[in-house]
């Protein structure tokens, strides 16, 4: 069960040639195996260059799927887009390990 192992930190940052898509990724830490690393996950366009992104509320975890979701404000200079955030841990039980699938999805623009 992925709840056994290491707390997971993920970074949400911005990429592309003009910084303007938003993308979450795992922060792999010395000790963590490069080949169970969680996968980039996809990246969105937000239309514009990402100035700010910040977390809005606080962190909701589901425990018993092992999911962990945050809304997440990203500005631009024209607007603000409010983005959900997810993260899905997944355990094999054969190798006992785990991965993560990120999922990201614009809500809003306001």
């Amino acid at each position: 069960h992925c709840a056994r192992h290491s707390p997971t930190w993920l970074l949400i940052h911005p990429t592309g040639e003009h910084l303007s898509c938003l993308t979450m990724s795992k922060i792999l830490m010395p000790r963590d195996s490069l080949e169970h690393g969680g996968k980039q996950g996809q990246e969105i366009d937000i239309g514009g260059r990402i100035l700010q992104i910040s977390q809005c509320g606080s962190a909701v975890s589901r425990s018993k799927s092992d999911n962990q979701i945050l809304c997440i404000v990203v500005r631009t200079s024209q607007y603000c887009s409010v983005i959900r955030a997810k993260a899905t841990m997944n355990a094999t039980t054969e190798s006992e390990t785990c991965s993560i699938e990120f999922q990201l999805r614009e809500e809003t623009r306001i």
